[in-house]
């Protein structure tokens, strides 16, 4: 599954831009899953060997299921992780070459399942989707806090600007527009 999720990043350092492919495997490895970024070089006009985007995620866990990415921040979904598939949502901040993990915690819903099966970043706004809820959070290089209560809405499949997060229910015909 190398190419299920995939975003373009650009990261702009003093004087310099660093632009991003960032792609995902949640099969590799036995459903482990894997991220890679691969960085543009513009002075040699290629892409680099990729970099491995680590977590500590598990056999089974589909590390990378979702990807979202905006200015330095990379959030990855692991719909998957624990017993039962409660899920997982690892955020990364990218700093002098390394993408270093954040170790957030999102608060969820206790009896959700498949947490971060989809997630949008927008400046300080992140959505995620699970199998029953939409949540909208507040993302700070210190913090991850919720805006507002969870969402009841089931797969939802999420997309965040800074006005307005759209969750779109997969067995309704009407987008749930809420933020």
């Amino acid at each position: 599954q190398f190419g299920a999720a995939v975003a373009i990043q650009i990261i702009n350092e003093k004087d310099q831009s660093r632009i991003f492919a960032i792609i995902s495997d949640p099969a590799f490895n036995n459903n482990t899953g894997i991220v890679y970024a691969f960085e543009y070089s513009e002075k040699d006009q290629k892409w680099s060997a990729p970099q491995v985007i680590a977590s500590d995620a598990s056999e089974g866990d589909n590390f990378g299921a979702s990807i979202s990415a905006y200015g330095n921040a990379l959030a990855i979904g692991a719909p998957n992780t624990g017993n039962p598939k409660v899920g997982k949502v690892y955020l990364f901040i990218y700093d002098s070459g390394n993408w270093i993990d954040q170790h957030a915690i999102f608060p969820v819903q206790a009896s959700d399942l498949s947490f971060g099966s989809s997630i949008s970043m927008h400046e300080d706004v992140m959505a995620v989707g699970s199998e029953n809820f939409a949540y909208i959070y507040k993302v700070t290089s210190s913090s991850v806090s919720p805006i507002g209560a969870a969402v009841p809405c089931q797969s939802a499949l999420v997309v965040a600007n800074s006005d307005l997060v759209v969750a779109s229910q997969m067995s309704a015909n009407s987008p749930l527009i809420t933020y």
